[in-house]
C-alpha cells in the first residue's frame, strides 16, 4: 500500500517534453493528477518486477491505463455500481441527475460515462429522491449525454497516462522509495 497518494483536480498538468534537443508532441492539459509515494522495500520482489517492468513499459509511449483510485468520500453510501442519465444533457453541463441511485452519492465522489475516458467529480450532491439524486460535477461535461446513457458510480478507474518519460527509485542504504505521477487522459 502507497504511503502517500495525491490527488489533485484542475491542476496544470500540460507537459513539454524534449529528448536530445527535440521536442515531441505532447497532450493537453488533464483535469486529475494522481501522485503515488511509497516505500520501495514494502514491495515484495515479485511486486517490485511487475512495477518495473509496467513503468518501463509505459514509460515515453504516451500509453494509457485506467487506475482505480478507491473512493474519496469518507460517507459514501451508493452501493449501486452504475445510475442513468434522467435526461439529455449537452457538452458543458454541470448539473445532472441520475436515476437508480441506491443509496448517495457525496462530493469527492468519482463518476465516470461508460465508453467515455473522461471521469467527474462531484461537487455538490442533493438528497436522492427515490432512486433519482441530482448533482453538480466538476469538470463540465467534455461529451454530451443521452438519455438513458450509463453512468459508473462506484470503482470507479481514472484514464490516466505517466506524466514523465521516467521513474526515479531514490536507495538510500537498505531502504528506497518510489515516486510517479499519472495524468487524466482526456481524449
Amino acid at each position: 500500500m502507497p504511503d502517500k497518494v495525491t490527488f489533485e483536480v484542475d491542476q496544470p498538468t500540460a507537459m513539454a517534453v524534449a529528448i536530445d534537443e527535440v521536442s515531441r508532441q505532447v497532450r493537453s492539459k488533464g483535469v486529475f493528477k494522481i501522485t503515488i509515494d511509497f516505500a520501495y522495500s514494502l514491495l515484495s520482489f515479485d511486486e517490485r518486477d511487475t512495477l518495473e517492468s509496467f513503468l518501463i513499459d509505459m514509460g515515453g509511449s504516451f500509453s494509457e491505463f485506467d487506475v482505480y483510485v478507491p473512493t474519496r468520500s469518507e460517507n459514501n453510501t451508493v452501493t449501486s455500481t452504475t445510475a442513468t442519465a434522467a435526461a439529455a444533457y449537452p457538452i458543458n453541463a454541470t448539473t445532472l441527475i441520475l436515476n437508480g441511485i441506491v443509496g448517495s452519492l457525496k462530493p469527492n465522489d468519482l463518476i465516470r460515462v461508460n465508453g467515455k475516458k473522461s471521469t467527474y467529480v462531484v461537487v455538490q450532491a442533493f438528497t436522492p429522491v427515490s432512486g433519482s439524486q441530482q448533482i453538480r460535477i466538476k469538470p463540465p461535461l467534455r461529451d454530451a449525454l443521452a438519455l438513458g446513457d450509463t453512468v459508473i458510480t462506484k470503482n470507479v478507474t481514472v484514464n490516466v497516462y505517466l506524466e514523465k518519460d521516467s521513474v526515479k527509485v531514490n536507495s538510500k542504504g537498505m531502504t528506497a522509495s518510489i515516486k510517479f505521477s499519472m495524468v487524466e487522459a482526456t481524449r
